[in-house]
């Protein structure tokens, strides 16, 4: 890129020998090619990168190669040139060699500096500002979750302490059932053991009443023998008379009478 013409006091008057081959505008730190062909650094630079050759004479050639043309920018220097704000009512006029040293001085362009730096803050805290109000409603967001989550901790709290208190009245009463089926138990246990115990007994007292009623059937008598010896005998009373007189004959010796 060149200068434009629109900032050259007299474009008409500046030579062609000036004006870059590429841009066609006045050179900007003009460099020469090994072939003694002058342009614009920046143009040549951008031209080689896409083909290395020379744009005028197709020569080859390097970026490296190219050095600065001090004769030209000598001439360059006397150009007459404006204020590169001179669009913003800067009325400075002078050789281009002069313009540093103006600008340096130039309260419009340090105006337009100011007013370039004042833009890109204002920028910048806009694009703080959008940040700090994205963090801000994350922030409440974030918040709102968080109450939910303490919400659902302090429900979930509560419905745990409901859940431990039916677990220990629960608890409770399968401890009472469990001693009622076990007293049951013991109760079916004990009246088992004493249906048994009377089963038993009834049992007994019929072995009981089978034995009185055998010792009742049997009498003692006192008989003598022939001999004049008393005898006892035990006689079945149940028997037939004769079944008995032969048992006192048995037992006796005493002869039929």
């Amino acid at each position: 890129m060149g200068l434009p013409d629109e900032q050259l006091l007299d474009p008409q008057a500046v030579s062609k020998a000036l004006r870059c081959v590429i841009c066609a505008e006045v050179f900007v730190k003009p460099v020469s090619s090994i072939c003694q062909h002058v342009f614009c650094r920046a143009c040549i630079e951008r031209a080689l990168q896409q083909h290395a050759r020379c744009p005028t004479c197709r020569s080859p050639l390097n970026a490296w190669e190219l050095q600065p043309n001090h004769l030209v920018q000598t001439l360059l220097d006397e150009v007459h040139v404006r204020c590169p704000r001179f669009g913003d009512s800067c009325g400075w006029t002078g050789p281009q060699e002069a313009l540093p040293a103006h600008q340096s001085t130039c309260l419009v362009l340090q105006r337009s500096d100011l007013a370039r730096k004042l833009a890109v803050e204002q920028r910048k805290v806009r694009e703080q500002t959008s940040i700090i109000q994205d963090l801000k409603t994350q922030i409440s967001q974030q918040e709102r979750i968080l109450a939910d989550l303490r919400t659902q901790a302090t429900r979930h709290k509560l419905q745990l302490a409901q859940a431990r208190q039916q677990l220990r009245e629960q608890d409770q009463q399968l401890t009472k059932k469990s001693r009622l089926m076990r007293a049951e138990v013991e109760a079916e246990v004990k009246l088992q053991l004493a249906a048994k115990a009377q089963a038993e007994a009834e049992e007994a007292e019929k072995r009981l009443q089978s034995l009185k009623s055998t010792h009742d059937e049997l009498v003692q008598a006192f008989v003598k023998d022939p001999q004049g010896k008393t005898v006892v005998i035990k006689l079945d009373i149940q028997k037939p008379i004769e079944a008995i007189k032969n048992t006192i004959i048995e037992k006796t010796g005493c002869p039929e009478e």
